[in-house]
């Protein structure tokens, strides 16, 4: 008799836990199949207090204690994929609870989170189990977890057995519960509609990416490619684009200093774009904006004067192909008069003197008059007759190397290096905090050795300003993003003032992102967004609008871009170098004479 009244009351209790777990199952089983976790993590809890085998079988399970694994970081392990179900109790250390999930969550704080809440009372009112979670979802939502919900462990109140309870984040605080059933989404993305919620950010003011004016109504307006991004994103969420303090037009902010104001929780994200390269890692970043390398942007090398053209033609391969030619010419010439055959005669004079009497040669390749022998044959005639014909090609040169030379100048010679940035006369400006930079690329070392290069500018404002107003005093470090804004306004000049120095690259691995705060509940939205906007070409189009932009505002003038080279008669001072020329010779030439009667006189 025994033994079948056990088997009932077994039966009755496995009846009565099936019943009681039913509306848990139905959740586990309604969350697996809207995502399939990979893992499941029990954070003080047994592995079966409350877990379904049957909806979880083949996932891995990971049991963690908050008071021993506070200080592990779960995604050096696993990925955002997974559940995290806590158990804490009511009124004691609820609160150190949250904060070590917090530290294990570090970076994916976007992870669904179910609260198991229990408590030692027999029973709980239900205002004070909504006092109880609106006080654990406020804390979590402090810490940037927002896909969290509550359950109470109260297996004796049906009514809260069936209850799952849930808040809205936007625009404000507000405590939601649902029943325990199928087709509700308990872990909806609360960031993807904010009801004009603030969101709190600053420009940097560094055109082309973010620029401020004013419309005719006196209204502040962000533009540039950055802005027009960050204003398209809080449209997208509907939300409302808020900047955390009074701005002033034109005054700009450096990437170090935005960096500080999202870590600081300043501002939710910045209007402007930083590399984390130098400055800080991954995840103080959205996803990447673009790709970029540092170079520099150098004046197109100085056109030579007049007077150095002359000098050039001297210096290039004309002048040794010259010589080489007259020499050769003139061997043949010695040669053909010392073994002359007709008229037959024997000559008296030596072969070192007819040698050295063959000045006029030289004077026949360069077109100039000069005598013959009064004795020629036909081996004779037909060097006359070569020389006769490099003269016409030497004139016809020299005179199709002038005209160029004026119409088209040549220019100083190209640098290519530092190290021929350092020998020339054109230094590059740079500011001071990207020394910095510099400096992590070539070492210490480097900066001492190239620092003659480089002229250091303290305000960053200027430095933008001076940049892009294409001041041809200085060569200007430059992103390859910000160079595309440089050649628009160069187009509508007649001539380049700026060229893109490819020869020399500073860093060639340049990854932009738009500073954003750790852990922040945008990040995952604002990833996507930028994702889809560049997949979209949208920041190609906006990075050219805002040049019309910058030039309806009047950041851009075109004043003074028209740098066409003025036609100009020669004048004196052209022919510098040909009167140094002339006068060498003819002082030479003098005292050669004056020698002359002095010694044979």
């Amino acid at each position: 008799m025994a033994l079948p009244l056990a088997h009932l009351l077994l039966y009755a209790a496995v009846a009565c836990s099936q019943q009681r777990d039913a509306p848990f199952y139905n959740l586990f089983t309604e969350l697996n199949h809207r995502e399939a976790f990979q893992t499941i993590v029990l954070e003080n809890c047994a592995r079966n207090t409350f877990i379904s085998e049957q909806v979880w079988a083949e996932t891995p399970k990971l049991l963690l204690d908050t008071r021993l694994h506070h200080q592990t970081e779960l995604k050096m392990h696993f990925n955002h994929h997974m559940l995290v179900i806590v158990c804490i109790e009511a009124e004691n250390m609820a609160i150190d609870a949250l904060n070590a999930l917090a530290n294990q969550l570090q970076h994916i704080r976007q992870t669904r989170i179910i609260l198991w809440v229990e408590h030692k009372a027999a029973y709980l009112a239900a205002v004070r189990k909504r006092q109880i979670v609106t006080e654990l979802f406020r804390y979590a939502q402090s810490l940037q977890m927002l896909n969290v919900i509550a359950l109470f462990g109260d297996f004796g109140d049906f009514e809260s057995n069936n209850l799952v309870y849930t808040f809205d984040a936007f625009p404000s605080f507000k405590l939601k519960s649902a029943p325990l059933t199928t087709g509700i989404n308990y872990f909806p993305d609360k960031t993807c509609q904010l009801y004009g919620h603030p969101l709190y950010t600053l420009p940097d003011q560094n055109q082309p990416r973010t620029l401020l004016y004013r419309d005719t109504n006196g209204k502040l307006q962000l533009s540039g490619y950055v802005g027009k991004l960050v204003q398209a994103f809080s449209q997208h969420l509907n939300a409302t684009l808020r900047f955390s303090q009074a701005v002033t037009i034109g005054e700009n902010i450096y990437q170090g200093d935005q960096l500080n104001r999202t870590r600081s929780g300043e501002i939710d994200f910045s209007t402007s774009l930083g590399s984390y390269k130098f400055f800080a890692n991954t995840y103080d970043f959205s996803y990447p904006f673009e790709f970029a390398k540092w170079l520099m942007m150098l004046p197109l090398e100085r056109e030579l004067e007049v007077n150095e053209m002359f000098l050039y033609i001297f210096q290039s391969q004309l002048l040794r192909y010259i010589i080489v030619i007259s020499v050769v010419v003139s061997l043949f010439l010695s040669l053909f008069d010392y073994f002359q055959v007709s008229p037959p005669r024997k000559s008296s004079r030596s072969l070192y003197a007819i040698l050295c009497k063959r000045e006029h040669t030289f004077r026949g390749v360069l077109g100039q008059s000069f005598p013959l022998a009064p004795y020629n044959n036909w081996r004779m005639s037909f060097i006359y007759l070569t020389i006769f014909l490099i003269g016409l090609l030497t004139n016809c040169l020299f005179s199709v190397y002038l005209k160029t030379f004026l119409t088209r100048p040549p220019t100083k010679p190209r640098i290519r290096s530092l190290e021929d940035l350092a020998r020339s006369n054109v230094r590059c400006l740079i500011n001071m905090r990207e020394i910095y930079v510099f400096k992590q690329i070539y070492g210490e070392a480097g900066w001492s050795h190239y620092r003659n290069a480089f002229e250091v500018i303290s305000s960053w404002p200027e430095f933008l300003a001076r940049r892009l107003s294409l001041n041809t005093s200085y060569g200007y470090t430059i992103t390859t993003s910000l160079w595309p804004i440089i050649e628009l306004k160069q187009s509508f000049s007649q001539r380049k003032l700026f060229r893109l120095t490819t020869d020399i690259v500073m860093d060639d691995d340049l990854v932009m992102a738009i500073p954003i705060q750790e852990n922040s509940v945008y990040k995952t939205a604002l990833d996507r967004f930028v994702s889809a906007v560049q997949e979209a070409g949208l920041i190609h189009y906006w990075r050219e609008m805002t040049f019309f932009d910058m030039l309806a505002v009047g950041s851009i003038k075109l004043d003074g871009l028209n740098d066409s080279r003025a036609y100009r008669v020669l004048v004196l001072g052209d022919f510098h170098w040909m009167y140094w020329l002339f006068g060498v010779s003819y002082s030479v030439s003098i005292s050669v004479f004056i020698l002359e009667l002095l010694l044979l006189g």
